[in-house]
């Protein structure tokens, strides 16, 4: 019985001291020669960030579905909003803009069309806002 206990005991102790990435007989924090030195980063003031683009969100495969999920029947075709606001139609979310989020409480689903709704940065392309 103690001779099981004592194995039993001794075996987190082996697995702990064999863990991947570490090499018997090596310290933990030694450098492994095989690996590269990483390249030095430029500092941020050498080197001047772009600005941010807002990534180009689609509203057929992205918009769309969303509201779908969280707006239908009402909202799509045969619903009882459908003809006062049809959510399947570009124009009618950027004009109603943030007033979406009453019904999309998801941080995420708010990021995404906050996303979408913003201006391209470039002035080009896509409705234009009211």
């Amino acid at each position: 019985m103690k001779l099981r206990m004592i194995v039993l005991l001794s075996l987190p102790v082996l697995f702990l001291g064999c863990a991947p990435g570490r090499l018997a007989g090596r310290p933990p924090d030694a450098p492994i020669a095989a690996e590269p030195a990483p390249d030095p980063a430029p500092s941020p003031a050498a080197v001047p960030s772009p600005a941010p683009q807002a990534a180009r969100i689609d509203f057929a495969t992205q918009i769309r579905p969303l509201l779908q999920e969280k707006c239908s029947p009402c909202h799509f075709a045969g619903g009882r909003m459908y003809d006062r606001l049809p959510f399947d139609r570009e124009e009618t979310i950027r004009t109603l803009g943030k007033a979406l989020f009453t019904r999309l409480r998801d941080p995420v689903d708010q990021e995404l069309m906050r996303t979408f709704l913003e201006p391209p940065a470039d002035g080009l392309g896509g409705p234009a806002r009211p």
